[in-house]
């Protein structure tokens, strides 16, 4: 029970390959006389190992009956693929036709990757563009209360209104230029001090003007600055309001398309990862670049599905080690060129009895040996992404909210339900009291937490004896059908 407390927790952090091994521990095997070596597996049940050579068939059909026994014969229904490697040596024909075939995977890929390129080029424009919108339009919005804050920034409009749209100094019928050139010295004070204050209309706003003292000629002049310049704002409100929309509906687009040609790029990058030669295999002393040989590492998970209301698998990890010596030819119409192995597979059966959180840790352990080239692509969009700072993020999530209360529909109520909800809510109601005081079997519920994790040592035990026996009859039948050495 406490190791499997310990696992729990280890993978609620997210276990590093380290850490998976202080809590699962290694398995060791004796690879020559008198050596014991610790390998990259967790501890087994039981463990058997077999190594078959025929120099001049194929040991492709060793896998595929594996598959078969397993599954049919010995009811492990279940059969996943951990791992999936190999190597060539360099001057082999299989070398060859696997780099052309990579090559083309990668030019497709690098395709992708440039028009995504090109995408987030624009996207650092338009975001750029939206912060120049959002800062124009809050000085629209934070002017239309009657606070000091409002009445700064109205100046600031009005300021950026006389110097944008009047022309300032240079135009002499501008607010500056008549207080230069027809000595109306007082209009610039007044044109910033005078503003229509919240729920006043126009007419309001002149009649307040004309109680001005001031000469006629010169409150009309004012009244048609300060009319100019409302009509002014309001119109570049409502078109930096169309804009900003235009603007976010375009990100939103830009940033679909870039995920769209992402989810295109994965099924290459896989494509990529499986075509490309496991590099640690290519230092191995079986390897020599002038020889015709490969090496080939396949993994898979059996597992049986557990009895009813109960959560340990039975499980079988079988790993093929291949050495071989690849031959292309060509194979029956329309005499298709591929690879035929010939030479040896070293067999690893290992049973284990495993919960799914068992099973979930060693296949995350063994993703992060082998998938970076698959999280390269989303890494560096995140990273392009932080990049741009946390207005892209806003501006994203802003866009999605909006297009999910644009496609939310309400749910019709159906006709005669009205009558009976009070009724159906005061019986949920009684059956909500039930659970809280009645015991959970009483209920009609499944075991608890607590009921699983009393009967997990007698489950995991069981689960282990099964696991044993079933390896230990895929071994004995394997050497039986092929014609190997038995006791």
């Amino acid at each position: 029970m406490a190791d499997d407390k310990k696992g729990e927790a280890a993978q609620e952090k997210g276990m590093t390959k380290k850490e998976y091994f202080e809590n699962y521990g290694r398995d060791e095997a004796e690879i020559s006389k008198d050596q014991m070596v610790t390998l990259d597996w967790p501890k087994p049940v039981s463990r058997y190992t077999l190594v078959y050579e025929m120099p001049q068939e194929s040991i492709e059909p060793i896998y595929y009956w594996c598959l078969y026994n397993l599954k049919n014969d010995l009811g492990f229904p279940i059969i996943e693929k951990i791992t999936d490697l190999y190597a060539a040596s360099e001057h082999s024909s299989f070398f060859g036709a696997a780099a052309q075939k990579l090559g083309l995977q990668q030019d497709k890929v690098a395709q992708f990757l440039k028009i995504s390129h090109d995408i987030f080029k624009g996207l650092v424009l338009l975001v750029r563009d939206m912060r120049i919108i959002d800062e124009k339009l809050g000085y629209y919005e934070k002017s239309l209360g009657a606070s000091e804050e409002a009445e700064s920034n109205e100046m600031a409009l009005k300021g950026q209104y006389i110097d944008l749209v009047e022309g300032g100094t240079k135009n002499p019928m501008s607010v500056l230029g008549l207080a230069a050139e027809a000595r109306y010295t007082i209009l610039p004070d007044l044109f910033f001090k005078m503003r229509m204050m919240p729920g006043e209309n126009e007419d309001e706003f002149n009649q307040k003007i004309s109680k001005l003292e001031y000469s006629e000629q010169f409150k009309n002049v004012l009244k048609q600055k300060l009319t100019h310049y409302y009509s002014w704002k309001r119109a570049t409100f409502s078109e930096l309001n169309t804009r900003r929309n235009f603007t976010l509906n375009y990100i939103w687009q830009q940033y679909n398309t870039v995920m769209l040609y992402m989810h295109w790029v994965k099924p290459y990058l896989r494509t990529i990862k499986q075509l490309s030669l496991d590099m640690s295999k290519m230092d191995s002393a079986q390897m020599v670049s002038a020889f015709e040989g490969s090496m080939v590492e396949i993994e898979i998970l059996a597992r049986k599905i557990p009895e009813k209301n109960k959560d340990v698998f039975a499980c079988a990890l079988v790993n093929f080690s291949y050495r071989t010596k690849p031959t292309m030819g060509f194979f029956t119409e329309p005499y298709h060129k591929g690879p035929s192995h010939v030479g040896e597979v070293t067999m690893h059966l290992r049973s284990y009895a495993w919960t799914q959180k068992d099973i979930d840790n060693y296949k995350k352990m063994k993703d992060d040996e082998s998938l970076e080239l698959l999280s390269f692509a989303d890494h560096d969009i995140m990273e392009a992404m932080d990049s741009m700072g946390e207005d892209l993020k806003k501006y994203i999530e802003e866009a999605k909210a909006r297009k999910n209360k644009e496609t939310k529909e309400e749910k019709p109520k159906q006709k005669g339900e009205s009558m009976l909800d009070p009724l159906i809510d005061v019986a949920k109601g009684f059956g909500e009291m039930a659970g809280a005081l009645l015991p959970k079997k009483l209920t009609g519920k499944a075991k608890t937490s607590e009921l699983l994790a009393m009967n997990l040592p007698k489950e995991r035990k069981n689960a282990e004896e099964h696991a044993r026996n079933r390896l230990w009859y895929h071994y004995k039948i394997f050497k039986k059908v092929h014609k190997c050495i038995t006791w």
